[in-house]
């Protein structure tokens, strides 16, 4: 169906990491926070053994919530998941490994769908490292050099020369340039 293949398309392995929020992962957790408060770093019981010391007296609590106390405990979960900051990579070399990192994921997924496709992406920016990142498949390749007339990744490059727009400063052009570095453009 229309919907069955729509869902297949936009939904990647990506997207479905995420579990949801567990009322019991909740509980167990708010318990070992109220037993490790008043302890030191070195005395704090860790989950596994405090979940194993505690377990019969874990479970009749829990079971004796109401169905609106656990439903509490799991907004507690989505709450605390949505006020979490987000990391920014502020930094080239961070942002570079994010990049090949999400390309190493979209190639898999379409070479795992068996769809016909192109990725591209260029620097924005000359303070950006990563050489422009192109993923196609044959037909797609095929398809940019009788159409296009050049090569898949001519055009990455084209692309990125285009998006990044270098204006030139001329200004003290010889004192900057010439002088400083004894070149001459």
């Amino acid at each position: 169906s229309l919907k069955w293949t729509r869902r297949q398309l936009h939904t990647s392995r990506t997207f479905l990491n995420r579990r949801s929020a567990n009322p019991w992962n909740a509980f167990v957790s708010k318990r070992l926070n109220d037993y490790n408060k008043d302890r030191g770093v070195g005395e704090r019981m860790r989950l596994p053994a405090f979940i194993k010391a505690h377990q019969a007296e874990l479970s009749s609590e829990y079971y004796r919530l109401t169905i609106g106390q656990k439903e509490a405990l799991r907004r507690s979960v989505m709450n605390l998941r949505q006020s979490r900051v987000k990391i920014v990579r502020a930094n080239p070399k961070a942002l570079q490994k994010d990049v090949n990192a999400t390309f190493n994921i979209m190639q898999n997924e379409v070479t795992r769908t068996g769809l016909e496709g192109m990725y591209l992406a260029v620097r924005g920016d000359v303070e950006q490292y990563h050489e422009p990142k192109l993923f196609y498949t044959s037909k797609v390749a095929s398809f940019i050099k009788d159409v296009l007339g050049m090569e898949p990744k001519r055009f990455a490059l084209k692309l990125e020369s285009w998006v990044k727009r270098v204006v030139m400063n001329y200004e003290n052009y010889e004192r900057k340039i010439v002088e400083t570095y004894s070149i001459a453009l």
